[in-house]
């Protein structure tokens, strides 16, 4: 299940002849969330698979390789791992959500399986089951593309699931510039903004009041790290800013 959101759409020859079996949906509404929650609506089976459009499989049988995992019931949702372009070592852990201030840390290009907190999207599964339990992913998250994916592992695993990552469906991931959401956020700046923004959000939804002063630290660190790495102050005041409108944000 193919869902295109470009503004130049896929056509039915340049894919189909693949396989038959590819059903192409074309959606106008950017959003990765949306995308995911429509496609699942497609979906036949028990398992959902889900990868981006700019990744290359480096694993024979990826899709059955996710599989394999769910023989253990208590399995809820897999993260494989993802190779980004920039990434020239593997990591000893996968990504974490990091309770209770949930901060989203750290890269997927691990080789150990283990028990994990968080996914990423471009290489992820979960039970159709427990998706249609929590309600599947939430589509708040329409800019920057980031958190949602950790929005919803994190729900998963409040349903009293295990999340595991698994190295052997393995993805490159390319991080390419064009096409769906990729202009979403058009410089780092704004990037910046969106990604505190969001991580805002995530922590009103699922955090607690006690926590709310050890949030505050974090951001404030994290946005001290990104001004510096950046040389860019205006980084910092936009991540200031995407933080207080998601506090004093209403709805």
């Amino acid at each position: 299940i193919v869902i295109d959101q470009s503004d130049e759409p896929i056509t039915s020859k340049e894919i189909l002849h693949i396989d038959p079996r590819i059903k192409i949906i074309i959606d106008e509404k950017r959003s990765a969330p949306h995308a995911r929650n429509i496609g699942v609506v497609e979906a036949k089976g028990e398992v959902l698979v889900f990868f981006d459009d700019d990744v290359i499989p480096q694993s024979d049988n990826i899709i059955a390789l996710h599989l394999e995992n769910y023989t253990n019931p208590v399995i809820g949702m897999v993260a494989g791992r993802v190779k980004q372009p920039y990434e020239t070592k593997t990591v000893k852990t996968p990504g974490k959500v990091l309770r209770p201030i949930y901060m989203v840390y750290g890269g997927f290009n691990a080789i150990k399986r283990q028990k994990a907190t968080n996914v990423i999207g471009c290489n992820f599964s979960m039970r159709l089951v427990i998706w249609n339990k929590i309600g599947g992913m939430d589509e708040y998250f329409v800019r920057g593309v980031n958190h949602e994916e950790s929005e919803l592992a994190i729900r998963v695993a409040k349903a009293g699931y295990e999340i595991v990552f698994d190295p052997r469906p393995f993805v490159h991931h390319l991080e390419w510039g064009k096409g769906g959401n990729r202009d979403m956020a058009k410089s780092r700046r704004e990037y910046r903004y969106w990604i505190f923004h969001h991580w805002t959000y995530v922590f009103r939804k699922h955090g607690s009041v006690f926590a709310l002063p050890l949030f505050l630290i974090a951001v404030i660190l994290r946005i001290g790290f990104y001004t510096i790495t950046d040389r860019d102050l205006k980084v910092g005041a936009l991540a200031l800013k995407g933080m207080f409108d998601q506090l004093t944000r209403k709805s």
